[in-house]
């Protein structure tokens, strides 16, 4: 993901994951846990964005029947820092029409050349290419 700070005079790339979680420290002492954390210069305070669990079940999975409606994947509290891009990476499981499955590693994205979202591409078992086009993402401040 690609984030920027408050003013949009900086901005920096950040990988993190759920299960991968950094001490927040305030006047050295301890404000909990984030999933990314980012100290901007000329900044006193740590910034960070943290994984939010839904409070309610979310449909996560996307299917062929509902290809036209928008999936959230990922929800995200940010203080001191604002997503402008968005790279789709792990945490996916992919299972194809015939039951193959392809995961974590076996799936990487890459930005569509054309502007049009993002791409993955495989060929499985029996030799047949699968794949996912046009995957578009929303970044929407809630």
């Amino acid at each position: 993901m690609k984030l920027t700070n408050g003013d949009r005079s900086s901005t920096c790339d950040a990988y993190f994951a759920s299960d991968d979680e950094h001490d927040l420290y305030a006047a050295h002492e301890s404000k909990g846990a984030a999933h990314f954390i980012k100290k901007w210069e000329g900044d006193k305070d740590q910034s960070y964005l943290k994984i939010v669990e839904p409070k309610n079940e979310l449909k996560t999975e996307y299917t062929k029947e509902n290809e036209q409606e928008w999936i959230t994947v990922l929800i995200i509290d940010c203080r001191g820092v604002e997503p402008t891009h968005w790279m789709p990476r792990n945490d996916f499981t992919i299972e194809t029409e015939s039951g193959e499955t392809y995961e974590d590693e076996d799936v990487d994205f890459e930005e569509a050349g054309d502007g049009q979202g993002f791409i993955w591409a495989d060929v499985n078992d029996a030799g047949q290419e699968v794949s996912i086009s046009n995957l578009e993402y929303s970044l929407e401040a809630c």
